[in-house]
Protein backbone atom coordinates (compact mmCIF):
# COMPACT_ATOMS: atom_id res chain seq x y z
CA UNK A 1 0.00 0.00 0.00
CA UNK A 2 1.18 3.32 -1.22
CA UNK A 3 0.78 6.69 1.28
CA UNK A 4 1.30 10.19 0.58
CA UNK A 5 3.14 12.41 3.21
CA UNK A 6 2.83 16.39 3.17
CA UNK A 7 5.20 18.31 4.80
CA UNK A 8 4.00 21.50 6.01
CA UNK A 9 6.02 24.81 5.20
CA UNK A 10 8.60 22.85 4.07
CA UNK A 11 7.17 22.45 0.51
CA UNK A 12 7.71 18.97 0.12
CA UNK A 13 5.13 16.18 -0.88
CA UNK A 14 6.72 12.73 -0.28
CA UNK A 15 4.73 9.79 -2.14
CA UNK A 16 5.61 6.40 -0.26
CA UNK A 17 5.50 3.01 -2.06
CA UNK A 18 4.42 -0.73 -0.42
CA UNK A 19 7.65 -0.98 1.77
CA UNK A 20 7.74 2.22 2.89
CA UNK A 21 10.47 2.90 0.65
CA UNK A 22 10.42 7.12 -1.17
CA UNK A 23 9.45 6.45 -4.48
CA UNK A 24 8.77 9.72 -5.53
CA UNK A 25 8.78 13.09 -4.11
CA UNK A 26 7.59 17.01 -4.97
CA UNK A 27 9.85 20.02 -3.31
CA UNK A 28 9.01 23.67 -4.46
CA UNK A 29 10.58 27.18 -3.35
CA UNK A 30 10.06 30.27 -4.54
CA UNK A 31 12.54 29.78 -7.44
CA UNK A 32 11.43 26.30 -8.66
CA UNK A 33 9.60 23.27 -8.52
CA UNK A 34 11.17 19.44 -8.33
CA UNK A 35 9.97 15.98 -9.14
CA UNK A 36 12.13 13.61 -8.42
CA UNK A 37 11.68 9.57 -9.01
CA UNK A 38 13.86 6.72 -7.83
CA UNK A 39 11.60 4.54 -10.07
CA UNK A 40 10.03 4.91 -13.37
CA UNK A 41 8.11 8.29 -13.47
CA UNK A 42 4.98 7.79 -15.76
CA UNK A 43 2.65 10.78 -16.64
CA UNK A 44 -0.73 10.04 -17.42
CA UNK A 45 -3.40 12.62 -18.74
CA UNK A 46 -6.52 12.13 -20.48
CA UNK A 47 -6.48 15.42 -22.52
CA UNK A 48 -2.61 16.52 -22.10
CA UNK A 49 0.18 17.62 -19.98
CA UNK A 50 0.50 21.04 -20.50
CA UNK A 51 4.09 23.11 -19.36
CA UNK A 52 3.73 27.02 -19.71
CA UNK A 53 7.59 28.85 -19.76
CA UNK A 54 10.65 26.29 -20.52
CA UNK A 55 11.24 23.11 -20.28
CA UNK A 56 14.38 21.11 -19.40
CA UNK A 57 15.26 17.54 -19.94
CA UNK A 58 18.25 16.38 -18.22
CA UNK A 59 19.19 12.46 -18.49
CA UNK A 60 22.24 10.69 -17.00
CA UNK A 61 20.55 7.24 -18.37
CA UNK A 62 22.70 5.49 -21.04
CA UNK A 63 19.06 4.98 -23.02
CA UNK A 64 17.09 7.62 -24.75
CA UNK A 65 16.27 10.07 -22.27
CA UNK A 66 13.69 11.39 -24.49
CA UNK A 67 10.96 9.65 -26.42
CA UNK A 68 7.70 10.14 -28.35
CA UNK A 69 5.78 6.87 -28.95
CA UNK A 70 3.18 6.92 -30.00
CA UNK A 71 1.61 3.07 -30.45
CA UNK A 72 -1.50 3.34 -32.07
CA UNK A 73 0.01 5.14 -35.16
CA UNK A 74 1.65 2.98 -37.69
CA UNK A 75 5.22 2.07 -38.44
CA UNK A 76 7.93 2.82 -35.67
CA UNK A 77 6.59 3.07 -32.70
CA UNK A 78 9.35 5.66 -31.31
CA UNK A 79 8.31 8.96 -33.31
CA UNK A 80 10.97 10.90 -32.32
CA UNK A 81 13.84 10.63 -29.73
CA UNK A 82 17.18 12.13 -28.49
CA UNK A 83 19.47 9.38 -28.62
CA UNK A 84 21.88 8.45 -25.55
CA UNK A 85 24.55 10.29 -27.81
CA UNK A 86 22.14 13.37 -28.04
CA UNK A 87 21.11 12.37 -31.72
CA UNK A 88 17.58 13.28 -32.78
CA UNK A 89 16.33 9.81 -34.60
CA UNK A 90 12.79 10.38 -36.17
CA UNK A 91 10.96 6.93 -36.94
CA UNK A 92 9.24 6.25 -39.93
CA UNK A 93 5.72 5.82 -40.92
CA UNK A 94 4.16 2.68 -42.65
CA UNK A 95 2.67 5.11 -45.59
CA UNK A 96 3.20 8.68 -46.28
CA UNK A 97 1.31 10.80 -44.22
CA UNK A 98 -0.84 14.13 -45.29
CA UNK A 99 1.29 16.88 -46.13
CA UNK A 100 1.73 19.69 -44.11
CA UNK A 101 3.31 22.85 -44.57
CA UNK A 102 6.24 22.51 -42.15
CA UNK A 103 6.35 19.06 -41.74
CA UNK A 104 8.92 16.42 -41.79
CA UNK A 105 9.08 12.94 -42.01
CA UNK A 106 11.57 10.26 -42.37
CA UNK A 107 11.09 7.02 -44.51
CA UNK A 108 13.48 4.51 -46.63
CA UNK A 109 16.59 6.58 -46.16
CA UNK A 110 14.75 9.53 -47.29
CA UNK A 111 13.50 12.99 -45.54
CA UNK A 112 10.80 14.65 -46.52
CA UNK A 113 10.12 18.09 -45.98
CA UNK A 114 6.43 20.07 -46.19
CA UNK A 115 6.43 23.30 -48.49
CA UNK A 116 3.09 23.96 -48.75
CA UNK A 117 2.48 22.57 -52.10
Amino acid sequence: MADIRIVPSSGVMQFSGSNNEQVAFTSASIESFLISATASLNLNADSGVVVSGSFILSSSVSTSPFVIAMDQIGGDVEKLKVNSEGIVVLGAPDSAPTAIEGGIYYSQSIFYLGDGN
